[in-house]
């Protein structure tokens, strides 16, 4: 079948009672996590039956194989097909209920209210469009990724609306993450995301808002979701963020300010590190300048593409 100019091809249909809530999962050659993420998932305590629908896009390990054991429902896409904003507009045309529930194959709920905390906010106030939760780090994750994720997702929850100004104007009141995220599908059917490299989320976020609608960071909905990247990995991960966000807002950095951004960031990584008790050696700060010379070069690069 053809959804929004998408091929659809059903694998597994879930044995499911009227759910009131979709649970989506987008993946592609995720064997090694999709397990433990679909297990957390149906480990959760809500007072409300919901449901399981992946959307694979063209695995070539054993993601689907894997994920046929559980009662989901599952549906494939060709790779070449596969854009992020599209790809969720999909899920939520599939969905057919009131609160569509995003989460990253390689995200793991980190207890048993990660669903509930996110749906109920949305449950008490129709005029939230979308709520995220909280992004915690594994114990062996690296200094760089801990102090990024404890700068994004703090610990008090955060309501987030924005002005009549610009993306650009309102940036630090724009925050949003499909990586564990709830969004209201009568709002997202009329105000759907747009197929934009990436930031999607945000993107999608900003126009919601200015619609009049609400964002709410649900800080006690807590999930694991860290990647210790390669150099390579995270260049070409700020790379693309700056890339749309220079496209899409218009957010550009010159060559002048790459050295100061690159110098604070540095700073901040010893800082970091000074407060938790980590060992600043050779090592670390050759992996802090090396890392953050990237973050640098990549936003100024990816802004003027």
């Amino acid at each position: 079948m053809k959804i929004n100019d998408i091929d659809v091809s059903v694998i597994q249909k879930a044995q499911n009672s009227c759910p009131q809530i979709s649970v989506i999962i987008r993946c592609k050659n995720e064997s090694k996590s999709i397990a433990k993420c679909i297990e957390a998932i149906l480990n959760q305590r809500v007072n409300a039956q919901f449901e399981i629908i992946i959307i694979d896009s063209g695995s070539t390990d054993d993601t689907v194989k894997i994920a046929q054991k559980y009662n989901v429902t599952i549906y494939s896409i060709p790779s070449s097909q596969f854009q992020f904003g599209s790809s969720i507009n999909l899920g939520i045309e599939l969905a057919q209920t009131e609160y569509c529930v995003f989460v990253s194959a390689h995200a793991i709920p980190a207890n048993s209210k990660w669903l509930s905390s996110l749906v109920k906010p949305m449950q008490e106030d129709k005029n939230i469009a979308g709520t995220f939760g909280r992004q915690l780090y594994h114990i062996n994750s690296d200094f760089i990724q801990k102090r990024c994720i404890d700068e994004t997702f703090g610990k008090k929850q955060k309501l987030y609306t924005v002005s009549s100004g610009s993306f650009k104007q309102n940036l630090k009141n724009i925050s949003f993450s499909n990586a564990s995220s709830c969004v209201r599908r009568d709002i997202a059917l009329k105000i759907k995301f747009s197929d934009v490299i990436a930031s999607e989320d945000r993107e999608w976020a900003y126009r919601v808002m200015k619609k009049g609608y609400k964002i709410l960071y649900v800080s006690d909905s807590l999930i694991y979701h860290v990647h210790n990247e390669t150099p390579d990995q995270w260049y070409k991960r700020i790379y693309i963020n700056s890339l749309a966000l220079h496209q899409f807002a218009g957010i550009k950095i010159n060559w002048v300010e790459m050295a100061p951004l690159a110098f604070w960031k540095i700073f901040k990584d010893m800082k970091y590190c000074k407060d938790n008790n980590i060992s600043v050696d050779n090592t670390v700060i050759k992996k802090s300048i090396k890392y953050e010379y990237l973050y640098a070069l990549a936003h100024y690069k990816g802004s003027h593409k």
